[in-house]
C-alpha cells in the first residue's frame, strides 16, 4: 500500500535502493544506472524535456557540469522523445550520457514529476539526494557534491610505513 504522506514528495527516500534501469542513448547505445555508476562516483540524474523552456535554459550549465566536475561525479541527462530532438541542442552544449525515456517511466520510478529534476543516486548505489526541482535547486546539488570530498579507497599495506622524516636534532644541556 502506497504513503500517503509520501504522494506529496518529491524524489525516493535517501538511503534507499536505486531503481535500476535500462534505456538507449542518443547514437542507439543501451546505459544502465550500473554502467553509469561504474567509474565508483556518485551518479546525478537530471530530467529534461526538449520541450521544457526551463531545461532549455540549463543546458549550458549542464555541459559545464559535465565538463568541470567529471572528476567529482557523472551526470546523466534522461530526456524523452526522439533522438533528432535531442540530439542537435547536446551536440551544440557538448552533453554526454544523454539518455532517452519512452516516456516518464524512470523518472517516475524515482517520483520526479517536473523537470528540470534531479536525483543523486550515491556510489553505493542508493539515493542520495531528495529531488531536487528546477534550475537553482539543481545547481546547489551539483555544488554540494562537487566540493564533497572524494572517497578513496584506502590503501593495502603490504609492509609498515616507513618514515622519511629526519630525526630531530635535541641539543643536549
Amino acid at each position: 500500500m502506497p504513503d500517503p504522506a509520501a504522494a506529496g514528495r518529491a524524489g525516493q527516500p535517501v538511503g534507499t535502493s536505486a531503481p535500476a534501469f535500462a534505456l538507449t542513448g542518443l547514437y542507439g547505445e543501451t546505459l544502465t544506472l550500473e554502467t553509469l555508476r561504474a567509474g565508483g562516483k556518485p551518479t546525478l540524474l537530471l530530467f529534461t524535456d526538449p520541450h521544457c523552456s526551463p531545461c532549455t535554459a540549463l543546458l549550458p550549465e549542464r555541459g559545464r557540469w559535465q565538463r568541470e566536475h567529471t572528476a567529482a561525479l557523472t551526470i546523466a541527462v534522461l530526456s524523452r522523445n526522439t533522438p533528432e530532438e535531442n540530439r542537435a541542442k547536446s551536440a551544440e552544449h557538448g552533453l554526454a550520457h544523454v539518455l532517452l525515456q519512452r516516456d516518464r517511466e524512470v523518472a517516475e520510478a524515482y517520483n520526479v514529476h517536473a523537470t528540470p529534476g534531479a536525483v543523486l543516486v550515491s556510489a553505493d548505489d542508493t539515493i542520495g539526494s531528495p529531488a531536487a526541482l528546477g534550475a537553482d535547486a539543481i545547481g546547489r546539488l551539483v555544488a554540494d557534491v562537487a566540493e564533497a570530498p572524494i572517497p578513496l579507497a584506502a590503501p593495502t599495506l603490504l609492509h609498515p610505513p616507513v618514515s622519511h622524516r629526519r630525526p630531530s636534532r635535541q641539543r643536549r644541556r
